[in-house]
């Protein structure tokens, strides 16, 4: 999902308001809520009998999301993120390994770097491909996260393929891993986990319950002026 900035989120950091109705059970608040009224924005929050939860926001081209644990604490519901681990790369399973290159340069090894979750390839990630002789081989990902590795019949490299790269994301200070590189392989699938690269949309919210007769169950922030927030009603 696309969503928007941390500072439209603070909006839903207060808590206040009353209840109208009995108090719902932890078992009738379990379920999807969607956001209400709000204009050429789009959200959803998952509330699961597991006690976990999951949310997304979209907005124009931005996105934002969280999952974390959730309780009912004083009348309210309080959803707490979970904190968003180191970044780190895995070797992902085989791709289409067609590659529109030069024909007339043909290449050792192509690395494709993405993460298909987020729908998103990575430019900038350095590359370090080891052969078995010759000197290590390094390069950048650009555009589709790729990086083609020409291959070399001359010199120090000649007859030789990658046995492993190291893979790594200076910009960003995430450190270099290495893969060993299957006999085979024409291309290298690379997923990338960013982790907390990718804050979570909130830390902790809190929500009062608004039961009124006659209609979903809801969920309403209120602000830091005491007024009501944005409105997430039941939905299924």
């Amino acid at each position: 999902m696309k969503t928007i900035t941390l500072r439209a989120l603070c909006a839903l950091l207060a808590l206040g308001g009353g209840t109208a109705g009995a108090a719902p059970t932890v078992a009738e608040l379990e379920g999807l809520y969607t956001l209400q009224r709000v204009r050429e924005t789009a959200a959803e929050l998952r509330l699961s009998a597991d006690g976990r939860f999951t949310y997304g926001i979209a907005y124009g081209a931005q996105q934002q999301s969280a999952e974390g644990v959730w309780r009912v604490e004083d009348g309210r519901i309080v959803l707490v993120s979970d904190v968003r681990p180191e970044p780190r790369f895995e070797w992902g399973a085989p791709v289409n390994d067609r590659f529109e290159g030069d024909p007339e340069r043909p290449v050792d090894l192509v690395v494709r770097v993405e993460s298909p979750e987020l729908g998103m390839t990575w430019r900038n990630i350095e590359i370090t491909a080891q052969y078995a002789q010759g000197a290590p081989r390094t390069g950048l990902t650009g555009s589709g996260g790729l990086l083609a590795f020409e291959m070399r019949e001359q010199g120090e490299w000649a007859g030789a393929r990658p046995e492993r790269i190291g893979v790594s994301y200076p910009k960003m200070q995430v450190s270099q891993q290495w893969f060993d590189v299957p006999k085979g392989t024409k291309t290298a699938h690379i997923l990338f986990l960013p982790g907390r690269l990718i804050p979570s949309a909130f830390v902790e919210v809190r929500f009062r319950i608004d039961t009124a007769a006659s209609a979903p169950i809801s969920l309403v922030s209120v602000r830091e002026n005491g007024q009501d927030g944005w409105r997430f009603e039941r939905s299924d």
